[in-house]
């Protein structure tokens, strides 16, 4: 991931950590990181759903919680979670990133004050796996 964009999720990442009580729902973070971004003129698209097909049939949508658009970056996949546990939305961020054709995706969980980006890879039977990089918060 860019620097600049890590950089600029951080940041807004320790605004919003900084202005909103402890213990708030998923949802709470979402708004609040979302109006960081508007205070910033940052561009992004909240919850929109994007269509998967089968076989070019419509299948279904996957919706993630956040795009942000930074300067002329290729646009950012953003997930909230706001839960002790770790690692039960991996299927879910695997699908994300295979549907959406993106190489990484920033989980941001405010429950454990961390930002995680995972990268896309492949094992040796050619199955999807998530490489994780915790980043450290200033």
């Amino acid at each position: 991931m860019d620097d600049m964009v890590k950089n600029v999720i951080l940041n807004i990442l320790d605004e919003v950590i900084s202005f909103t009580p402890y213990g708030l729902s998923e949802d709470c973070y979402e708004t609040a990181f979302c109006m960081e971004c508007d205070l910033r003129k940052i561009n992004y698209t909240r919850q929109k759903s994007f269509p998967i097909y089968y076989k070019n049939e419509f299948l279904t949508y996957y919706t993630p919680d956040l795009v942000l658009k930074i300067d002329d970056v290729e646009s950012t996949v953003i997930e909230f979670k706001a839960q002790k546990t770790h690692g039960r939305e991996q299927p879910q961020l695997i699908k994300y990133l295979q549907q959406l054709d993106k190489k990484e995706i920033v989980l941001i969980n405010f429950f454990l004050d961390e930002m995680t980006i995972f990268s896309l890879d492949y094992d040796e039977n050619n199955k999807p796996i998530l490489l994780e990089d915790i980043v450290e918060r200033s």
